[in-house]
């Protein structure tokens, strides 16, 4: 990292935390928890439609308050099926028309949720879930189990927390994480950065105030499946030398759905379903996909072995 660089990301991490507003408190609280959903795209039309695929018709569209997808001037198709998701009502998009990058994306992406919510204080989501736009999401319990867990923990971030070497208590990967705005969205802990590992500080801050963060198995029990095919790896196949992170994306390990016990096995009958129903990858089509009300239930490996069936690898 060169020396500006350097200087400009101390001068971030010192001034970043007490630049912004708290997260608006709600007047009363419900007993029903509102959740919001944020995402970054970034030439991953194929996997954002998988995933917007997985919460329309897994979870169901419902779940949600509010679906925001930011996307960063992609140029494969991504921005079309993201327009017409919008125009259906299913998703808010904010389109940048520059590469703004993961973290600064998902700033944008609770800055607009935290300006509704100053607006009506009563529409604000209780907890925020953020995925990456290479994640699918198959078990139909994701939020009630999540926010099950969240609240009677009252955590303010959940997710699958794993050893990792700069930060001694563990991490929960970015990819798949629920928090809780109210508790850390708010003066005094870093935003999101622009770094290969956009909430490095963020869940140092965390650590730091004694934020609870409780550990829920997001990809161990195939609540989500990470495929690893996201920016990182677009950057790195495109060699896109003029992007900040191809040097960090060039040493990107590859890691896919196989990594997970049975991932594989899970991912072909995603994909059956899928394919099922989206004839082409193609804005029209995955919208009317997606805005169908039929549910789709996946086994899951374990109920298959409950059963004596024996499963494919």
């Amino acid at each position: 990292m060169s020396i500006t660089l350097r200087i400009r990301r101390s001068l971030w991490l010192r001034f970043s935390p007490w630049l912004r507003l708290n997260w608006p408190e709600q007047k009363q609280q419900n007993s029903a928890k509102k959740i919001a959903l944020i995402c970054v795209n970034f030439n991953t039309a194929k996997y954002i439609s998988y995933l917007l695929f997985s919460l329309c018709r897994i979870v169901g569209r419902d779940k949600f308050g509010e679906i925001v997808i930011v996307d960063n001037n992609s140029t494969d198709g991504s921005r079309q099926i993201l327009r017409a998701m919008q125009d259906a009502g299913l998703i808010t998009l904010i389109a940048n028309e520059r590469q703004q990058y993961h973290g600064p994306g998902l700033n944008q992406a609770m800055r607009h949720l935290a300006s509704v919510a100053r607006m009506n204080v009563e529409s604000s989501p209780d907890y925020v879930l953020i995925l990456d736009s290479d994640v699918i999401v198959l078990r139909p319990t994701l939020v009630d189990d999540l926010l099950s867990v969240a609240v009677k923990k009252s955590a303010g971030l959940t997710g699958e927390i794993e050893d990792f070497e700069y930060i001694e208590a563990g991490y929960a990967h970015i990819s798949s994480v629920l928090i809780d705005p109210k508790q850390v969205w708010r003066r005094g802990i870093t935003p999101f950065e622009h770094h290969g590992v956009p909430d490095l500080e963020f869940q140092r801050d965390l650590v730091r105030r004694r934020i609870f963060r409780q550990n829920f198995p997001m990809r161990s029990e195939l609540y989500v499946l990470h495929l690893w095919n996201g920016t990182l790896r677009t950057i790195r196949d495109s060699g896109l030398r003029d992007n900040k992170f191809f040097r960090y994306a060039s040493t990107f390990t590859d890691r896919n759905s196989e990594d997970v016990p049975q991932g594989k096995y899970v991912l072909d009958e995603f994909l059956a379903a899928f394919n099922s129903e989206v004839a082409e990858l193609t804005p029209s089509s995955i919208v009317n996909a997606c805005l169908r009300k039929a549910e789709i239930n996946l086994k899951r490996p374990f109920e298959l072995l409950e059963k004596g069936e024996t499963i494919r690898r």
